[in-house]
């Protein structure tokens, strides 16, 4: 076969690239003129494109950014610890939103601390709002779960590990018979393969499952809402320790005022009004039983001397005598 010439003509427009022609016979003047002006429309088009996407970008960024800052600003009005799993949920919603992979499943794992792990996974009910359930899991059921604690002792960014046909039915078995794990899964509805991907911060993980791979920017927004928890959890931990040294300090206080009555005693028998200072410290801490007794053993005479409270543990007013070896 005998080869045959070519002509290519070649039009560049900005930095981007160009147009190119190829054909058996040159081009007349008119056909590169033609095609010359053709390639300075695509140059606008193209710069057009360009315009258009870098908007794009900018605006899933800042519809990123958002859904991040109000997480942060949840985190930094966080009056007690227990406002942790509202953040969690609002967390969620936050992530849901910025419309991820649907098939996605997400939760947080918190390993600090633990020789399993505190797990918190939000699901949507049937109505559309969104269900957090927390339990404890334990580590070693499963491969999936002994690599991942390593991962995130060994200061890895990420971990991720997917599930063949009958490796996902001995995870879920596994998980359903977790006594402090809430979990139930249907294992006659298992998915043929499921994919874990898992983002780290210092304390834990942020956790995936999906039926196919997550997108590489479900993945950087995971990761990004991984370090955005992190800074949540810190904050957690602060205010539980705040709220640890306070209620301390509350406790010492009541214990304070019971010494005190009693050194301000000067007979035996203003023993019914120093305990009521007890009983009403005890109730101001939060415990109110319906009966409150003090027994004073006197092992000289062989007897018991117990004093009651009335029905709701305000006055010591019932005295009574027992004998010592009818107690025992």
């Amino acid at each position: 076969m005998r080869a045959t010439k070519q002509y290519v003509a070649s039009f560049t427009f900005s930095n981007f690239g160009g147009l190119q022609t190829v054909s058996e016979e040159p081009l007349s003047d008119e056909s590169l003129d033609i095609l010359s002006r053709f390639g300075k429309v695509f140059d606008l088009t193209y710069t057009r494109f360009n315009d258009l996407k870098q908007a794009e970008t900018q605006a899933r960024e800042a519809q990123i950014e958002g859904a991040l800052e109000r997480v942060r600003s949840m985190t930094m009005a966080m009056h007690n610890s227990g406002d942790l799993e509202n953040i969690v949920i609002s967390l969620f919603d936050e992530v849901m939103k910025l419309g991820l992979d649907k098939s996605m499943r997400c939760g947080i794992g918190i390993l600090e601390g633990h020789e399993g792990m505190e797990t918190r996974s939000v699901n949507s009910k049937s109505d559309g709002t969104l269900e957090l359930r927390v339990g404890m899991l334990n580590m070693t059921i499963h491969p999936m779960l002994v690599g991942l604690k390593k991962a995130w002792k060994k200061g890895s960014k990420s971990y991720s590990y997917n599930y063949s046909t009958e490796d996902v039915r001995k995870y879920y078995e596994a998980l359903n018979n977790e006594p402090e794990y809430p979990f139930n899964a249907n294992l006659e509805k298992l998915p043929e393969r499921e994919y874990h991907q898992s983002f780290f911060y210092s304390s834990g993980i942020i956790f995936s499952f999906s039926k196919n791979p997550i997108s590489e920017e479900s993945s950087k927004i995971l990761a990004r809402f991984a370090a955005v928890f992190g800074q949540t959890y810190r904050r957690y931990l602060d205010l539980q320790k705040a709220e640890k040294q306070a209620r301390e300090a509350t406790i010492e206080s009541a214990l304070e005022r019971v010494r005190a009555s009693s050194m301000a005693m000067h007979k035996s028998e203003q023993l019914p009004e120093t305990s009521q200072v007890l009983f009403e410290q005890f109730a101001l801490l939060g415990n109110l039983p319906d009966r409150i007794s003090i027994c004073i053993i006197k092992e000289e005479e062989n007897l018991i001397e117990l004093w009651a409270t009335d029905q709701i543990g305000s006055q010591l007013d019932h005295r009574y005598w027992g004998s010592l070896e009818e107690a025992t």
